[in-house]
Order: structure tokens, then C-alpha cells, then sequence
């Protein structure tokens, strides 16, 4: 019946006992190679991809941490900008209230000088006032006192003063 339909069931034996050694031979030899080294090959993958997520993962806590420590360095630096400003202004009081006290001293030393050279001076006029006034009271003296009317007018000027410090 295969004869009328062209088919040889010898040859098709045949044709089955050469497939079979040969799926035996591939089987044996090359195909248990060739999944070994795809299942080498698929554990590199995974291995890979496992390897993958675990540095993603690290990678993500790395970011994270430079974040906090950005943050931190940052709350730092506005920290010690605070402490700067804080510094610079009490600096500045400091020597603003120096300079006052400088100023208020020069100032007062200036006035007990300008005191000192008022009173100098005064005493300066004084001193000049009172020689002049001899010395025109002297030549007052010395042209009256020749004149008698002039003596007798002083007498009595005088005696006069006299009785009333006395009343």
C-alpha cells in the first residue's frame, strides 16, 4: 500500500534508524554542549540582570545620601553665613561703640584744653588789663597830683566814703 503511494518503508526505516543515531550522536554530543552553554549563558544573564538591580539599588541610596549630605552641607553653610553675619555685627557695634568712646574722649580732652587755654588766656588779659591800668592810673596820678584843686576834691571824696561805710 506505501509502494502505490511511492513510499519504500525499507528506505523509510532506514530513513528513521539514520535520524535516530543521528538525534542519538547530536544529543549526545553536541546538543548537551550546546545547552550547557545556554544555560551558562542564561545564569550570566540573571546574574547580570540580579546584578543589574543590585547596583539601581545602590545607585538610588548613593543618590540619596549625596542628597542628604548636600543638604546638610547646605544647612551648614547657611549656619556658619548666620554666624558670619551675627560676627560682622557684633564686630561692628563693637567698634562703632569704640570709635564713640575714641571720639567722646578726643572731644573731652579737647574741651579741658580749650578750658585750660580760655582760662590761660583770660588770666593773659588779665594780667595785660591790670598793667595797663597802673599805668594809666600812674599817669593819671602823676598829671592830677601836681593840681591842688584835684587833691582837695579826692580828700573829700574819700572822707565822704569813709562816713558812709560807717553808717
Amino acid at each position: 500500500m506505501l509502494e502505490s503511494l511511492g513510499i519504500n518503508p525499507v528506505l523509510m526505516l532506514a530513513q528513521a534508524i539514520s535520524f535516530g543515531l543521528l538525534y542519538y550522536v547530536l544529543n549526545r554530543f553536541l546538543f548537551s554542549q550546546i545547552r550547557g552553554a545556554l544555560e551558562e549563558r542564561s545564569a550570566a544573564v540573571s546574574k547580570t540582570l540580579a546584578d543589574k538591580t543590585e547596583i539601581e539599588h545602590r545607585l538610588q541610596a548613593f543618590e540619596q545620601e549625596q542628597k542628604a549630605a548636600q543638604k546638610k552641607v547646605a544647612e551648614e553653610v547657611q549656619k556658619m553665613m548666620l554666624d558670619a553675619k551675627d560676627a560682622a555685627a557684633s564686630t561692628k557695634a563693637e567698634l562703632v561703640a569704640k570709635a564713640k568712646d575714641a571720639a567722646d574722649a578726643e572731644f573731652a580732652t579737647a574741651q579741658k584744653r580749650i578750658e585750660q587755654e580760655k582760662v590761660a588766656a583770660e588770666a593773659e588779659v588779665s594780667k595785660h588789663a591790670k598793667t595797663l591800668a597802673q599805668s594809666i592810673v600812674q599817669q593819671l596820678l602823676s598829671e592830677k597830683a601836681s593840681d591842688p584843686q584835684w587833691q582837695q576834691e579826692q580828700i573829700k571824696a574819700s572822707l565822704e566814703s569813709l562816713k558812709q561805710s560807717k553808717s
